[in-house]
């Protein structure tokens, strides 16, 4: 207990120096001097100041951890730590200014709108495509808040559609059937959801919302598919009808509703999720804009590298592929193993978790192939890996023999920490940079 104090003290410590912006400009010009290399000295002072902060609040976190009793309380003070300090940096450095599609899919939709004198005029703008997808919850949200505000403003928006990232963990936290010790998982899994590696997904108003929201509603639909109440049913319909319309990969929970209902022998619900999956997809695909599509039969032998690459994303530095690569395969093979132990009979929550974002990252690779395989580790779909390696984590852990159980999730917490405070200094600085670009340009 004494030497576990002294080294959460001392890292405390060091964790208050490196978020200091004075240490940090020394740190930075002692290593361009060691290494004989130019740094960037605002980058890489913004990622060790990060850096500090984590390192500061996780060595204080577990040190109040040892002391509480209450398990329930211990279980509530991490991941609200966490993510009050992810938070916080978010508010910081959020800019009420459009990036990309931004400017597509809030101005131009909003100016569009206003413009429509009818209401099935207003329908068509509402339901119109966006690429391959029919952006419908983005746009009602967009709708909700210029009426509540009377204003559109990125920002206020952007925070909102961060906190969708709390449910997603407690969704994961609820549907870890058989792990053994849940702090573990808490640490596991709320480090890796509440970081800023896949920054495009969190300060990027359009990607926030598609991505954070659809998983969030392909989750509640998988709640409701796997409950046995009355009403379970009918809100897993309509959460995935949310899903699809908030995102084209949302479109995958009739196919895996269908899976559940044919895995448990439900004919009487498969009959109904073939009925919904028939009535969604010929709304779904009518005008469907093929012309306006990029589908790439041509180069469909590279999709499976391509997917593989997507799953793995989050563990792309630098731009290199092969890590990546490697780390979707090993996804992918877990997969197969998976089923081959028929562990969606043991916990199809995240069992589907899994399926989807694999065929995802197919569907991403027919449309999106064309564009290369380095387009496959894009930052903004780096929020898919990391469920992929959340919901690993939990199937290799429950199919494990009980006395292995405790190390999977040690080793997995202990790689998490690593992680989180490496993405501080790899990943956050380019937030900052691109806060001070925006500014520059908008003055």
């Amino acid at each position: 207990m004494k030497k576990k104090v002294i080294l959460l003290s001392a890292g405390f410590l060091a964790g208050i120096i490196f978020s200091l912006p004075r240490a940090d400009e020394k740190i930075v010009s002692f290593i361009s001097f060691l290494f004989q290399k130019s740094l960037d000295p605002y980058f890489w002072s913004q990622g060790l100041q990060l850096f500090g902060a984590e390192l500061a609040l996780l060595c204080f976190l577990f040190f109040i951890s040892t002391f509480i009793k209450n398990k329930r309380l211990s279980e509530i003070i991490f991941p609200v730590g966490v993510y009050g300090l992810f938070f916080s940096y978010l508010f910081l450095q959020a800019c009420n200014a459009p990036i990309n599609d931004d400017i597509t899919t809030v101005f131009s939709f909003s100016n569009a709108w206003h413009d429509a004198s009818s209401f099935s005029e207003k329908m068509n703008v509402l339901f119109s495509f966006h690429g391959e997808c029919r952006l419908v919850f983005t746009r009602l949200f967009v709708l909700f808040f210029q009426f509540v505000s009377g204003a559109i403003n990125i920002k206020t928006m952007l925070l909102f559609s961060n906190l969708c990232l709390i449910l997603i963990f407690l969704l994961f936290k609820k549907n870890a059937l058989k792990i053994p010790e849940k702090k573990f998982l808490l640490i596991f899994s709320g480090l890796l959801l509440f970081q800023f590696s896949f920054y495009d997904s969190i300060v990027w108003f359009t990607d926030a919302l598609h991505y954070q929201y659809v998983v969030l509603f392909f989750l509640l639909f998988l709640t409701f598919l796997t409950g046995k109440k009355k009403y379970s049913t009918p809100l897993s319909v309509l959460f995935a009808v949310m899903a699809c319309l908030t995102f084209g990969n949302g479109f995958l929970c009739f196919p895996i509703a269908i899976l559940y209902c044919v895995v448990n022998k439900n004919f009487r619900h498969l009959f109904y999720w073939s009925i919904a999956l028939i009535c969604t997809a010929g709304f779904y695909f009518h005008n469907f804009p093929l012309q306006d599509s990029t589908f790439a039969w041509t180069n469909c032998w590279k999709i499976p590298v391509y997917s593989c690459c997507f799953v793995g994303g989050s563990f792309q530095f630098f731009q290199n592929l092969w890590l990546p690569f490697l780390a979707g395969l090993s996804v992918w093979i877990l997969l197969f193993i998976l089923i081959k132990k028929k562990y969606y009979q043991s916990n199809f929550f995240i069992f589907a978790v899994l399926l989807f974002v694999c065929f995802s990252s197919l569907i991403a690779g027919i449309f999106r192939i064309n564009s290369g395989i380095s387009e496959a580790i894009s930052n903004r779909y780096g929020f898919f890996s990391i469920l992929a390696f959340i919901a690993s984590v939990i199937a290799l852990t429950e199919i494990s023999l009980p006395e292995k159980k405790n190390k999977i999730l040690k080793i997995a917490a202990t790689a998490a920490v690593l992680f989180y405070l490496m993405s501080a200094v790899f990943f956050y600085p380019e937030i900052p940079v691109r806060k001070k670009k925006l500014e520059k340009f908008i003055s």
